[in-house]
C-alpha cells in the first residue's frame, strides 16, 4: 500500500492523514498486482531467435501475470550458463540439449522445465555454407576439408557431422574446427575453412556470399526440440510453485510468439544489435507449445552418444516431472 509521505505533526493533520491512508487504500485495491508479492526467479538465455521465448515472456507480462518477477540475464554461452545455475546465481536458463545432457552425464542435476525452440520440418534454419566457386554440393565433397562450427561438442558440431553423413558424406573425414558465428562468413571468404554450418541470423546475412547446400535440421530427424529451459533439479523441488508457474508462463509465450512474428522481432530487436526490419526477413523459430516429452529429446541424444561418445542417455532422465 502506498502511504502519504507527510505525517500527522509534520504539515499533514490527522483527519487528512487518515483520509489520505483511506483513499491509499481504495487504490491499492483497484489494482491489486502494487500489493501482491510476485516470486522472483532470475533466468538467463542468448538473446537469438532459438531462445528468445523468455524475452518475450518478460517483455508481454506472461511471468508477471503469472505471479512472476523474472530478470534476464544475456549470455551467448550455455556452458557459462548453465554454471551460473549450478552456483546458485541464475535459477533457470535457455539453450539447446546438448550442453545440459553433457553436464547430466556428468553428474549435475539439471532438468528441462518448458520446450524452446521445436523442428518439425519447417524453413531451413541451420544449412551447411560452403564457397560459391567451391564446386563442393554434398556431403561427399567435404571429404578431407575443414568446418566451421560455433563449438566443439556442442549443438552446431553435432548439425555439421550428422548432415555430412547424411548427405554422402563420412564425417569421419572431415576436420570440425571452433569459429564463433560472427568470424564464420570471413573465414569462409578468406579460405581458412571449406564450409560453416551455420544459424540464423548468419545464413540470411550470408546469402548471395556463399552457397548454402541444405538445412543440417533434418539430419538431426524429422521433428525434435532444439532448445528449452533448463533448471537444476535442487531448485525445482524446492521452488516448486515458482517452477510451475514459469513453466505455464513460457507455454504462453510460446505461442504468443509462433502468432506474432512482427511484434516478438520488435522485442528481440531491442536485446541484439540486428534491427528489427532484418529479424523480420529471417527465418524465424517456431517453438513448442506443449511440454517437453522423451521423444522429442531422445533423437539428440542418440546421436551425440554416437558422435560425441557419451554415455548412453535416456532422455525421459532429462525431464522434470514436477
Amino acid at each position: 500500500m502506498s502511504l502519504p509521505h507527510d505525517l500527522p505533526g509534520r504539515g499533514l493533520s490527522r483527519s487528512a492523514f487518515i483520509a489520505a491512508t483511506a483513499a491509499a487504500m481504495m487504490a491499492d485495491a483497484a489494482h491489486p498486482a502494487w500489493g501482491a508479492d510476485l516470486l522472483p526467479i532470475r533466468l538467463g538465455a542468448s538473446p537469438t531467435d532459438a531462445t528468445a521465448s523468455g524475452y518475450y515472456g518478460i517483455d508481454q507480462g506472461f511471468y508477471k501475470a503469472a505471479g512472476l518477477d523474472a530478470t534476464m540475464q544475456a549470455n551467448r554461452n550455455t556452458g557459462a550458463l548453465a554454471a551460473a545455475v549450478s552456483g546458485g546465481s541464475l535459477d533457470a536458463i535457455g539453450g539447446s540439449f546438448v550442453p545440459i545432457a553433457a553436464a547430466v552425464s556428468s553428474g549435475l542435476d539439471f532438468r528441462a522445465v518448458a520446450p524452446g525452440q521445436i523442428y518439425d520440418g519447417g524453413p531451413p534454419q541451420a544449412p551447411m555454407a560452403v564457397g560459391l566457386n567451391s564446386g563442393i554440393t554434398n556431403g561427399a565433397g567435404l571429404a578431407g576439408k575443414t568446418i566451421a562450427v560455433n563449438g566443439l561438442r556442442d549443438l552446431t558440431h553435432l548439425f555439421a557431422v550428422a548432415w555430412v553423413d547424411a548427405n554422402g558424406g563420412d564425417s569421419s573425414k572431415v576436420k570440425v574446427i571452433e569459429v564463433p558465428f560472427p568470424a564464420m562468413l570471413p573465414a569462409l571468404l578468406e579460405g581458412r575453412v571449406d564450409a560453416c554450418q551455420m544459424v540464423e541470423p548468419f545464413a540470411t546475412a550470408a546469402k548471395g556470399k556463399v552457397t548454402l547446400l541444405g538445412d543440417a535440421m533434418p539430419a538431426i530427424a524429422p521433428r525434435f526440440l532444439v532448445t528449452g529451459w533448463f533448471s537444476s533439479l535442487a531448485w525445482l523441488n524446492a521452488n516448486r510453485a515458482t517452477a510451475k508457474k514459469f513453466q505455464q508462463a513460457t507455454l504462453q509465450a510460446n505461442a504468443w510468439a509462433n502468432a506474432n512474428y512482427d511484434a516478438s522481432a520488435a522485442i528481440l530487436g531491442k536485446y541484439t544489435p540486428i534491427p528489427a526490419d532484418v529479424i523480420r526477413t529471417l527465418v524465424r523459430a517456431k517453438y513448442a507449445t506443449t511440454l517437453p516429452t522423451a521423444e522429442l529429446i531422445q533423437p539428440v541424444m542418440t546421436l551425440m552418444t554416437k558422435y560425441f561418445q557419451t554415455p548412453k542417455f535416456n532422455a525421459a532422465d532429462l525431464i522434470w516431472k514436477g
